[in-house]
């Protein structure tokens, strides 16, 4: 493990979400209301800060370098173009507290997938018009959210303290952990799934998850 950036003796602030892009790292944190971009190249350097007090939690760079956010307190998908000066579009509305984002941009229709805290919900949403489909339903507080290698979702299902997998054609789930240390409490007027739950995969197959109760890096290997 090598330490590339900390806070208080760097710009960085108290980041509470991660994502990797081709050439950045982008960090949100619903506590301080912001986003940021970072280098990816070993000094993490900030190169942009990007206000946004609506409880944002997913955060993602898209491929044309625009960047993607999930508003947990607005239920919206919102698009940021980092250019000077920022633009901001509304993607889709209407989400019961979204919080893990992950993208699938090599298809005909690009798209990303979306955990839905408070309705238990799955969901795809078209880069395109922001078209809705949902993938898989019945979650219990849903919140990372990352793809297998082979096309499959890996969600940590927070409510039932365990990971699952869903396949995005059929809706269907299984359970690859259980009794996990996963899911502390939410307080009252905070956004929905204040503290998330990250998940992420390697090219391996193999599956990453921070534990907010134990403050803990799991990882999953497949069996041979």
């Amino acid at each position: 493990m090598t330490q590339t950036t900390r806070v208080l003796s760097t710009p960085m602030t108290f980041p509470m979400h991660v994502s990797l892009g081709k050439a950045h790292v982008v960090l949100s944190s619903a506590y301080l209301g912001n986003v940021q971009v970072l280098d990816k190249k070993a000094s993490g350097e900030v190169l942009r800060t990007i206000p946004n007090t609506q409880g944002v939690q997913g955060a993602l760079e898209l491929p044309d370098g625009t960047l993607l956010l999930a508003e947990a307190s607005t239920g919206r998908l919102v698009r940021v173009d980092t250019s000077e000066p920022e633009g901001i579009t509304v993607l889709t509305e209407g989400l019961e507290g979204p919080v893990g984002l992950v993208a699938e941009t090599e298809t005909e229709e690009p798209g990303v997938y979306v955990t839905e805290v408070r309705s238990g919900r799955g969901t795809r949403v078209r880069l395109r018009d922001g078209a809705r489909s949902t993938v898989a339903e019945g979650l219990q507080a849903p919140e990372g959210i990352a793809r297998h290698p082979d096309g499959g979702l890996i969600v940590a299902e927070v409510g039932r303290q365990q990971l699952v997998r869903i396949e995005p054609a059929t809706g269907r789930q299984t359970v690859l952990a259980s009794g996990l240390r996963i899911g502390l409490p939410e307080s009252e007027g905070l956004p929905p799934g204040y503290m998330p739950t990250g998940v992420a995969g390697g090219r391996s197959g193999t599956i990453y998850m921070s534990s907010d109760i134990e403050s803990a890096l799991y990882r999953f290997v497949p069996e041979p």
